[in-house]
């Protein structure tokens, strides 16, 4: 019933990891099978310049841990300013037996900071992972509504997957007219109080002591607002949206934080119509 938090299995659409870094693959399975999530789309940052490591490295892992990991390859370039097809080239012939997609695109930093999502570097790199049936995941800025939309016209058989608070205001619209693209709602959108700040409690805070303090200090008014701020937009198009984490700090894979973004992810859940 509506009010009831939600029971059921979860599959995480946006995932950091990165072993040693962020969490451990091991960690997280642990945190996915406790917290009874299925499966992860894996954000993982690869070394163009130490490729042959990185395959052979999270080759091991999904192995070790079959259908738990979708993974995406997100390039590391060395001049960090590269990002065209050709420096994209070099990971494409593991997609069959490794990679599933790419991203994260983080149009808010470097190498992508100034790109635009229909720049022509970007129009290649469409082309090319649309021919191998893989999706993009992309984090774009507020400014960027018309380019989003000119890329998805352009590029009617690429899937595109976006997050973002920069971008949540327009992708109800966007809905309305394009059906090749996916909007992942996650804490960092979803841990605010009003009157709304662009980041949330989960960017806010730097460790796990000041997260769980503020997160059950507010989490009813956290709740209650994302309940009536989300509830007719995903009413509208209620095939549209996925679910994620967005855990990418380390302290956000520590127990006591990465339970409560599962409980409050739960409970917002079980209260859209």
């Amino acid at each position: 019933p509506v009010g009831a938090a939600y029971t059921g299995p979860l599959v995480d659409t946006h995932l950091h990891i990165q072993n040693d870094i962020h969490g451990t693959f091991p960690d997280v399975a642990d945190h996915m099978t406790r917290n009874n999530i299925i499966q992860a789309f894996a954000f993982l940052t690869v070394d163009n310049q130490f490729l042959n490591y990185y395959i052979q490295t999270y080759s091991d892992f999904q192995a070790e841990y079959p259908g738990k990991f979708v993974l995406f390859f997100d390039p590391l370039f060395a001049d960090n300013e590269s990002q065209t097809l050709s420096d994209i080239e070099p990971y494409l012939p593991f997609t069959q037996e490794l990679f599933d997609g790419m991203g994260e695109l983080e149009f808010y930093e470097e190498p992508w900071l100034g790109t635009e999502p229909d720049d022509p570097n970007m129009m290649d790199i469409y082309e090319a992972l649309s021919a191998r049936g893989l999706p993009i995941m992309i984090h774009p800025m507020s400014h960027q509504k018309e380019a989003v939309a000119n890329a998805l016209r352009q590029n009617p058989n690429q899937i595109f997957l976006f997050h973002g608070w920069n971008s949540e205001s327009f992708m109800p619209d966007l809905m309305d007219k394009y059906d090749n693209f996916y909007y992942t709602i996650d804490p960092s959108i979803l841990l605010r109080t009003p009157p709304l700040p662009e980041r949330t409690l989960a960017f806010n805070v730097e460790n796990a002591t000041d997260f769980i303090t503020q997160f059950d200090q507010d989490y009813q008014t956290m709740l209650d607002l994302m309940v009536d701020l989300w509830s007719e937009k995903v009413a509208r198009h209620p095939d549209k949206y996925l679910w994620g984490t967005d855990a990418v700090r380390q302290f956000h894979f520590e127990p006591g934080v990465y339970d409560r973004l599962i409980e409050f992810s739960r409970a917002f859940i079980g209260r859209l119509p």
